[in-house]
């Protein structure tokens, strides 16, 4: 038996009318970008963040959703064309990527949008490359992409029973399991950005930030992973996670109990502030290209 499409008439409704909002978009937008992704470019993604799936119905791991004032397009490759097209209601149209005859997102939105056209995403979602490749060929045919910080498929999602933002128990490594302690691997990345006259890297890669701290998580299925960034600079070292997160002997692991102690905890959700203020230091910082959000905030962009 068939599997029944989700209906996403009223979803996307909802999504259209946010984005003629100022409320949450700086100008009317004529088209609006779904990726796959989440903040981190992870290759599994946590329930919280499957936008795209909850837009389309389409659960496929790879794809992305184009939202306008009067069509929703989904592309992805050849996987998925089977899954797409039983997964998807009649309100969508599927792009199959790759074919000949299809066009890509950038040429499709160049092509069909009209002249002096708004199309906004979410920047904590697109890589730096995947902005420019966008940028330049709607900007060539006299559009526009703009970032729009708040994401407006959370806002629609957040009265549908949106997932909890994960948030699983903590583990610290022994040095038996870890072979060297954080600090030692702290002081490496250090003696790194010193020969490449660098003062800070962003870390944002979150199998990344477990190795670097010799933590374990859960907050992706099969990933021992958990939501946060890390920022090493010459002078300091700062965790962006939840704190509420870390048990006494999570905290005994990071040092932080020590008066002494060289790490810093802020809110998983401050690392905008903190990029800003590396931002005004004009010292050289190394950021991971997955993200273009990062250099919107370090006005490198």
């Amino acid at each position: 038996m068939a599997a029944i499409p989700k209906r996403t008439g009223h979803i996307l409704n909802s999504l259209r009318k946010l984005m003629n909002s100022k409320q949450y978009v700086p100008e009317t937008i004529h088209a609006y970008i779904v990726p796959s992704g989440d903040a981190h470019q992870s290759e599994y993604i946590a329930p919280r963040y499957k936008r795209r799936e909850f837009m389309s119905g389409f659960t496929g791991s790879a794809g992305t959703a184009i939202v306008t004032e009067n069509e929703a397009l989904l592309w992805t490759d050849g996987r998925y064309f089977l899954q797409a097209e039983n997964q998807h209601d009649e309100n969508w149209t599927l792009m199959k990527d790759g074919n000949p005859d299809v066009l890509k997102k950038e040429e499709w939105l160049s092509q069909k949008l009209p002249d002096g056209a708004t199309v906004g995403v979410d920047p904590h979602l697109l890589s730096l490359d995947e902005w420019r490749r966008i940028s330049k060929a709607l900007k060539n045919s006299g559009k526009n992409l703009i970032r729009v910080d708040q994401n407006l498929v959370d806002l629609v999602w957040c009265d549908l029973g949106q997932p909890e933002v994960p948030s699983s128990n903590l583990l610290a490594l022994p040095l038996s399991s870890s072979g060297r302690s954080w600090e030692d691997k702290v002081n490496d990345v250090r003696e790194r950005l010193k020969k490449k006259n660098a003062y800070g890297f962003v870390v944002a890669s979150l199998d990344e930030v477990a190795w670097l701290f010799n933590l374990r998580g859960g907050d992706i299925v099969y990933n021992p992973v958990f939501m946060s960034y890390a920022i090493v600079t010459l002078d300091n070292i700062s965790l962006f996670i939840d704190e509420s997160r870390l048990t006494n002997t999570i905290k005994d692991h990071l040092k932080l109990t020590n008066e002494n102690g060289m790490l810093k905890i802020f809110p998983y959700n401050g690392l905008q502030e903190e990029l800003r203020k590396l931002g005004q230091l004009e010292k050289k910082i190394w950021v991971q290209l997955i993200l273009v959000f990062y250099f919107f905030i370090l006005q490198v962009i």
